[in-house]
C-alpha cells in the first residue's frame, strides 16, 4: 500500500498550493537537474493517484516511461532521489518562515567572506529585526546569543583592545540556558504526572537560583517557565498558580503560537487537578484560560477542536452555572469539531445542558441519538443516565442500568484510574439507592464514606443526593 511509502506518506500531506510550490522547486535548476524527478512526482500528485492511494509501480513507470519496460530497482532509486529533493524543500519551507534566525546566517555568511561593508549594513538590519520582534522566548534569547556571537566575531578582527560585547553574549546565552533548562523541566514534570516515568534534570536548583536574580528573573520566557515550574512542583501553593497565571497573561505575545499553546494547557491541567481535588475556586480560573484560548483561537488545531477540550469547557461552563454561555459555545463550536465524530459529541453535550436545565426528557433523547463507541464518552453518557434515572425516581431502570454498566466495566479486563473511579461511582450509588432515608446514621456513615473515597470524580453530585 503507497501509505507505507515514506514518499508518498510526505507527498499526501501536501496543500494544493504546497504541491505547485514544489513542482517549481523542482523545475529550477538551482535545485533538481533531473527531469524523471520531475515526471514521477507529477505521476504521485495526479488525482488518480491521490484519490486511490493505491501504490502501483508499474502503473506509475508507464505514465512516466511509456515506451520503457518496467525496472523496479530503478523505480525505486527515482523515489529515493524524488524523497531527497523534497526533503530539501520542505528545510527550505521550514527557514523561509524561521523569524530569528534568517538573518543571523546572511551575516556568518558575509563575515566568512570577508565583506565588511556587507556585514555592518546587514547588521543594524538584524538588530532592528530582533529588537522589534514580539517574540522573548527561550528559542528568542537563543537567537539573541547567535547575532551577538557574529557581532564578536567580525569586531575580533579589528583592535583587541576596544571593548567587546561579551557581557551582551553572556546574559543572552544565559537567559537561553535558564529559559530552556525550566521549559524542558516543565515538560518532564507535566509527564511525570500522567505517568510512572522519572526524569533526571541536570542542574535544576542551580537554575532556579539564577532565575530569581536580576537582570533574568524579568525575561518573559525565564518568568513564565519559572513560575510553570513552581505550579507542577508545587500542587498545594494555590500562590504559585496565580503568579504563573498573571505572568502567561503578561507575556501573552512574547511567545509563538504554538508555544503559548502548550503553556496554556499546562495551565488547565494544573486547574483540572485542583479541581478534581475539589477546589472549586479553581473552576473561574480553568473558565477564565478558556475563554482566552478560545479567543486567540490557540485551542484550534488546523481549525478543529479536540473532543475532550469541547467537553472539559462544557462540563466546567455548566458547573459555573454559566448555561446561556455554554449552549452558545456548544451551538458554535460543534462546527469546529472533526466531521467524523460530531454529532456524537454534540448530542453527549447537549444532553448535559438539557439535564443542567432539568429537562430530564431531552437529556434522554439527546443520549439516544448517538452511538458511544469511545470508552470515555461512553462512561459520560452512562453516568448522566444514572443521575437521570435517580433523580426521577426510576429506580428499576438505574438498578438494571448500574448493572448493566458493571459488566460493560468488567468485559474491559483492566483496573486503571479511571475504571476504578467509574467503579466507585456504580458503588456508592448503589448504597444511596439501598439506603433508610430516615436512618440518619447510615446517611453519616455514607457521607464520609463518599467523602474518603478516591477517585471519585462525582463526589459533588452524591454528596448532593444525601
Amino acid at each position: 500500500m503507497m501509505q507505507k511509502n515514506l514518499l508518498f506518506g510526505l507527498i499526501s500531506t501536501l496543500k494544493p498550493s504546497e504541491v505547485a510550490e514544489a513542482g517549481r522547486w523542482l523545475a529550477s535548476p538551482a535545485h533538481n537537474l533531473r527531469e524523471d524527478v520531475q515526471r514521477l512526482f507529477m505521476a504521485l500528485t495526479g488525482s488518480d493517484t491521490l484519490q486511490t492511494g493505491a501504490f502501483n509501480r508499474r502503473y506509475l513507470w508507464e505514465k512516466m516511461f511509456p515506451e520503457t519496460p518496467f525496472n523496479d530497482q530503478e523505480f525505486r532509486l527515482r523515489c529515493s532521489y524524488l524523497l531527497r529533493q523534497l526533503e530539501d524543500w520542505i528545510a527550505w519551507k521550514h527557514w523561509q518562515e524561521e523569524q530569528l534566525y534568517r538573518a543571523n546566517y546572511t551575516l556568518a555568511a558575509y563575515r566568512e567572506r570577508g565583506l565588511e561593508r556587507h556585514f555592518h549594513k546587514r547588521l543594524s538590519f538584524a538588530r532592528q529585526r530582533l529588537e522589534q520582534s514580539p517574540l522573548r522566548s527561550p528559542d528568542y534569547y537563543l537567537a539573541l546569543y547567535d547575532f551577538e556571537s557574529e557581532v564578536y566575531h567580525q569586531d575580533s578582527v579589528g583592535e583587541r583592545q576596544r571593548p567587546k560585547n561579551l557581557q551582551a553574549q553572556d546574559d543572552a546565552l544565559t537567559c537561553a540556558m535558564i529559559s530552556l533548562k525550566l521549559r524542558q523541566a516543565c515538560f518532564a514534570q507535566a509527564h511525570r504526572q500522567v505517568s510512572e516515568t522519572d526524569y533526571r534534570i541536570a542542574l535544576i536548583e542551580e537554575v532556579l537560583v539564577w532565575a530569581s536574580q536580576l537582570p533574568y528573573a524579568e525575561a518573559p520566557a525565564v518568568a513564565v517557565y519559572r513560575e510553570a515550574y513552581h505550579t507542577l512542583t508545587r500542587p498545594e501553593d494555590d500562590a504559585s498558580f496565580i503568579r504563573f497565571r498573571e505572568a502567561m497573561i503578561r507575556c501573552f505575545s512574547n511567545f509563538p503560537a504554538a508555544e503559548m499553546r502548550d503553556l496554556l494547557l499546562l495551565a488547565l491541567n494544573s486547574c483540572i487537578r485542583r479541581i478534581n481535588q475539589g477546589q472549586r475556586a479553581f473552576l473561574r480560573e480553568a473558565f477564565t484560560i478558556y475563554n482566552l484560548g478560545l479567543e486567540s483561537q490557540l485551542l484550534l488545531e488546523d481549525g478543529w477542536i479536540t473532543p475532550y477540550t469541547y467537553n472539559n469547557i462544557v462540563g466546567i461552563a455548566i458547573r459555573l452555572e454559566e448555561l446561556a454561555w455554554a449552549d452558545d459555545f456548544v451551538q458554535r463550536y460543534c462546527h469546529h469539531l472533526e466531521p467524523e465524530h460530531r454529532d456524537l459529541h454534540f448530542a453527549l453535550n447537549a444532553a448535559r445542558l438539557a439535564y443542567a436545565r432539568k429537562d430530564y426528557r431531552a437529556a434522554l433523547l439527546h443520549l439516544q441519538s448517538a452511538d458511544y463507541r469511545d470508552f470515555f464518552h461512553n462512561m459520560m453518557a452512562r453516568v448522566l443516565q444514572i443521575k437521570i434515572y435517580y433523580e426521577t425516581g426510576e429506580n428499576e431502570l438505574l438498578a438494571t442500568h448500574l448493572k448493566n454498566t458493571r459488566a460493560f466495566l468488567r468485559r474491559r479486563r483492566t483496573l486503571s484510574y479511571h475504571e476504578k473511579n467509574y467503579l466507585n461511582i456504580l458503588q456508592l450509588t448503589e448504597q444511596l439507592l439501598r439506603r433508610n432515608a430516615f436512618d440518619r446514621t447510615t446517611a453519616q456513615r455514607l457521607r464520609e464514606r463518599i467523602i474518603a473515597t478516591d477517585p471519585l470524580t462525582e463526589r459533588e453530585w452524591l454528596l448532593a443526593q444525601l
